[in-house]
């Protein structure tokens, strides 16, 4: 069967509405809808093409903590605060279980996002599908001439879409494309204590797994010498697991 993960949202208590719990690492690192949706949702509100920002989901995880977490993963993840462990702890004293498990927890009390996105775009999301259409992210994200980074705040590290040349490096671009760095994105934000099959070992506890990421303008990060491009090592890296072609 495998190890399942479940994308998660440790500030705001949520999860996404796609099932992936059904969906190995392996399959969730193939899988472009996730891809897609989470470029959503970390992106900065303002390059949605959206007026109700304040009710929409869509850019509301920006500079959030979030987590792959494995359904396998045992006792209170380093990630976690002491108001975060003592909440996880009391949930599994009432529920009369022996081990802590985040992704039990989080089932079980984070809020489920709505899959129903916005009307306003007309579009409908396929969240299972095997391509999602390119032109949607016209309809979503503006600025198109605009160079993103995905960052982590808490590392002062970054990715950077330009080290995938034909990508493209706006948001609107590289969130659909089913290779690239969303993928690398992906394979930092996992974290389990053990791996099994359809699990890469390397990529089981991400470097960045529970950490505060988001999607915005190059201009905007401020010193870039006080930050450190992830992006080549993390790229390497899958594809010496056989996860990414060689472009």
């Amino acid at each position: 069967m495998g190890q399942y993960y479940r994308l998660i949202n440790l500030d705001k208590k949520q999860m996404f509405r796609i099932d992936i719990s059904n969906l190995t690492m392996k399959e969730i690192l193939h899988n472009p809808g996730n891809k897609a949706l989470l470029a959503m949702f970390i992106l900065c509100p303002e390059y949605l093409v959206s007026s109700n920002r304040d009710t929409s989901p869509l850019g509301s995880w920006t500079t959030d903590r979030i987590v792959l977490i494995g359904d396998y993963a045992r006792g209170a993840p380093h990630f976690l605060d002491s108001a975060e462990t003592q909440e996880l702890s009391h949930f599994v004293m009432g529920q009369n279980q022996t081990q802590m498990s985040l992704y039990r927890f989080a089932s079980q009390t984070y809020q489920v996002i709505d899959e129903d996105i916005d009307p306003e775009y007309g579009c409908q999301w396929d969240f299972w599908g095997d391509a999602v259409p390119r032109e949607l992210s016209w309809q979503c994200i503006k600025g198109n001439k605009t160079h993103h980074l995905i960052v982590n705040f808490d590392r002062k590290q970054y990715l950077d879409p330009a080290t995938f040349n034909e990508h493209g490096t706006f948001a609107g671009q590289f969130a659909f494309h089913p290779w690239g760095v969303m993928q690398v994105l992906l394979s930092l934000l996992f974290y389990s204590t053990r791996s099994e099959d359809g699990d890469m070992e390397l990529f089981v506890q991400g470097e960045w797994a529970g950490n505060r990421i988001a999607i915005i303008e190059k201009e905007k990060l401020f010193d870039m010498t006080k930050w450190v491009d992830l992006t080549s090592w993390a790229r390497d890296r899958l594809r010496n697991q056989g996860m990414m072609s060689a472009t």
